[in-house]
């Protein structure tokens, strides 16, 4: 196992995207499509922000949403409002590979 230990939380976050930014570059390489399951809560915000900066071939991204809270659209409390805030209104990815909870 190899540890990195790293500055602060916005290094965390960043490397984080680079990893996953790796990842989907190499699933793509291998079988044209990259598959991210994304889970709620506050942790990730940061980390998809940094993600949507990165390059990648979205058109081949298919996010699956893993868990939402019981809330209106659009509300702050609910997960997809962040996820789509956070990565998925400023990157180019088709909606039809967006998959959010219902």
């Amino acid at each position: 196992m190899h540890t990195e230990i790293l500055p602060d939380a916005a290094a965390v976050a960043l490397r984080g995207a680079k990893r996953i930014a790796d990842a989907a570059r190499a699933a793509i390489a291998a079988r044209g499509l990259f598959t991210f399951a994304v889970s709620g809560g506050r942790t990730p915000w940061v980390m998809l922000a940094d993600l949507a900066k990165l390059e990648l071939p979205w058109d081949k991204v298919h996010i699956l949403q893993t868990d939402e809270r019981f809330a209106p659209d659009g509300h702050p409390d609910r997960n997809f409002t962040h996820l789509k805030s956070s990565l998925l209104d400023t990157v180019p990815i088709p909606a039809t590979n967006v998959h959010p909870m219902p």
